[in-house]
């Protein structure tokens, strides 16, 4: 669909939900470059088929915002500043 955006509504928690998937290789390996919500850029490394590292960047022109992350039933809120990388281990 051309020219559609995904706005959020004010107010309204942002939340990424991941669920650790096993494969059944256990693979390890990065995928750069993921959009969460059409405002944060997503960059993830698995080790043995799991998450191991992610990093989340809100887009320059946005205002500072939190998100919920919720991994494997365990939530955390982080604070995203505009252009920096927030990197979660």
């Amino acid at each position: 669909m051309s020219g559609a955006k995904n706005f959020r509504k004010p107010n309204q928690p942002t939340v990424i939900h991941h669920t650790c998937t096993r494969y059944s290789q256990d693979p390890t390996g990065y995928v750069k470059g993921l959009r969460a919500k059409s405002d944060v850029t997503v960059n993830i490394w698995f080790e043995s088929g799991a998450l191991k590292k992610a990093e989340l960047m809100l887009d320059k022109h946005l205002p500072a915002d939190e998100l919920t992350i919720i991994y494997n039933g365990e939530q955390t809120i982080i604070k995203l500043e505009p252009g920096i990388i927030t990197a979660l281990q």
